[in-house]
């Protein structure tokens, strides 16, 4: 099929890094990105996105929301929501295996039917592993589409904005 991806391989390897942060932040063109720890709610989540209102199609949000509390995923998911057109959709990826040691990956959809990941030389970041019944509530406003929780402890989601959410999250 067209729609499917045909092959998920590693980037080519990038240079090597000599000095890991020693606090739990990322390196960014933007400086230091802070990361909230999963047990404390942070002050006030901002993505910065700097993208058009009801621009997109969809949302991907692959091992996003394990790094917020339900309170932070939700403020990240308002700003998400602003981004996808009318009807558009949000595809989520939870880990779901409470013993994890979650390492940073970065994610490229490089071509039609390929998905590139390249794992970060960074220290492993907390994350919360969250239940059925949470994720359920944070997307309590999207039609479901699709939701499976495969072999390896992940849980898949696929929701749609309902045209009643166009220009509000």
């Amino acid at each position: 099929m067209d729609d499917q991806i045909s092959s998920v391989r590693p980037p080519p390897p990038s240079p090597p890094v000599t000095a890991r942060p020693s606090s739990p932040s990322r390196r960014s063109p933007h400086g230091p990105i802070s990361l909230p720890s999963a047990k404390e709610p942070p002050a006030g989540v901002s993505l910065n996105l700097q993208q058009t209102a009801e621009s997109f199609d969809a949302v991907l949000c692959w091992d996003l929301l394990d790094y917020f509390d339900v309170s932070g995923a939700r403020q990240v998911l308002a700003q998400l929501v602003a981004l996808l057109k009318p009807r558009g959709f949000l595809m989520a990826m939870f880990n779901c295996d409470h013993a994890a040691v979650r390492m940073a990956v970065r994610y490229r959809i490089s071509g039609a039917d390929q998905l590139e990941y390249e794992p970060l030389p960074l220290v492993p970041v907390p994350g919360r592993a969250y239940e059925n019944r949470e994720i359920q509530e944070l997307f309590e406003r999207f039609d479901l589409i699709n939701s499976c929780y495969l072999p390896n402890q992940m849980r898949e989601i696929l929701v749609q904005k309902r045209a009643s959410q166009a220009r509000r999250a």
